[in-house]
Order: C-alpha cells, then sequence, then structure tokens
C-alpha cells in the first residue's frame, strides 16, 4: 500500500499508529485514504469502496468506525 502513497502523507498518518491497535490502524489509514480518493458525497460505504487495498468486508469497516473505543487524548496528543 505504501508505494502509491506519497510520502508525506504516509508520515502524518504514522503519527497516530501508537492510537490504534495494528487491526485498527490498518482501518485508520484505508479510512483516510479513502475519504481522500472517494468523489462526491463521501459516505462510510463510498469511502470503504475507495478503501480498494484494504481487503475487509464493508461491514467490519463501518464496525471499526461505529464501535471502536477511540482514545480521544491519545489522538489528541499525537497531533
Amino acid at each position: 500500500m505504501d508505494s502509491f502513497i506519497p510520502a508525506i502523507l504516509t508520515m502524518y498518518i504514522e503519527t497516530y499508529q501508537q492510537c490504534f491497535s495494528k487491526p485498527n490502524y490498518k482501518y485508520f489509514q484505508g479510512f483516510i485514504l479513502g475519504l481522500l480518493i472517494a468523489e462526491g458525497k463521501r459516505t462510510t460505504t463510498k469511502i470503504a469502496e475507495a478503501s480498494f487495498f484494504l481487503d475487509r468486508h464493508i461491514s467490519s469497516f463501518a464496525g471499526f468506525l461505529s464501535r471502536n473505543k477511540w482514545e480521544l487524548d491519545k489522538v489528541k496528543e499525537a497531533q
């Protein structure tokens, strides 16, 4: 996946790696990149479809967004 992602974007995304478990970090990467790639109205479905490189079912992707326990303090610190 890293081969087609600009290095500056990879460095920015890696800043948040400590905030997620290893599997959830993959979803986070997919969400950010899918958000940038998706066209038109950015729904969960469109973002998941744009994250074709994840090889995960959309229900898993939606679960990550809706049920993941976010540690907001870690995310704020990573900024």
